[in-house]
Order: structure tokens, then C-alpha cells, then sequence
């Protein structure tokens, strides 16, 4: 039978893959704090179980992503109330010099 810190980890693993599978086939939007919450789930459930069996690059990631996803999730908060409509970037036509147009010197 498999011990407690495995099955916590292997759900946390299973969050990952749902997470990921789901993003990959329109499912759910990477942007979306749905998303970014599954991730820091995943990431805690995992970094639980490497508390018992210890695996230095599998916490550092494990941090990373608790990190990215805390972040994530307060920027989102934050611009919650505001409006993200910014006009669009202008596109300029730009013509090229006039020395590329002319044709070879006589």
C-alpha cells in the first residue's frame, strides 16, 4: 500500500495533468485564476510529499511554481477592478528609402 506522502503527492501530480490536459484541449485558459490555483494546489500537494522524500530539484520547482502562481493570482486581484481596454497599437506603413526604389545608376 502505497504511504500517505506518496498518495498526497500523486494527487498533487494528477492536478498538474488535469490542469495541463485541459489547458492543451480549450478546456480552461492558461490566464485564467481557475488555472493559476490548480497549479499552486499541485505544486503544495507535491512539495508536501517531497517533505518526506527529499529531491532538492524537485523543490526548487515546486517553489517556483508556488511562487508564480501567488503572483499570478494577486495580479489578477488587482487588475480585477480595472479596465484593460487600451487602444490597439497603431500600425504605420512605412515606405523604404527612396535609394532601394530607384534602379541601378546609369
Amino acid at each position: 500500500m502505497l504511504e500517505f506522502a506518496n498518495m498526497v503527492g500523486l494527487m498533487g501530480a494528477s492536478v498538474y495533468a488535469l490542469g495541463y490536459s485541459r489547458v492543451q484541449f480549450d478546456r480552461l485558459d492558461g490566464n485564467s485564476p481557475v488555472y493559476s490555483l490548480m497549479q499552486l494546489i499541485a505544486a503544495c500537494l507535491v512539495l508536501f510529499s517531497l517533505a518526506f522524500h527529499f529531491n532538492v530539484a524537485s523543490i526548487t520547482i515546486q517553489v517556483f511554481f508556488i511562487t508564480a502562481s501567488i503572483v499570478g493570482l494577486i495580479r489578477m486581484t488587482a487588475s480585477r477592478g480595472k479596465t484593460t481596454d487600451r487602444p490597439a497599437p497603431r500600425l504605420v506603413a512605412v515606405s523604404p528609402p527612396a535609394a532601394l526604389t530607384r534602379g541601378p545608376p546609369l
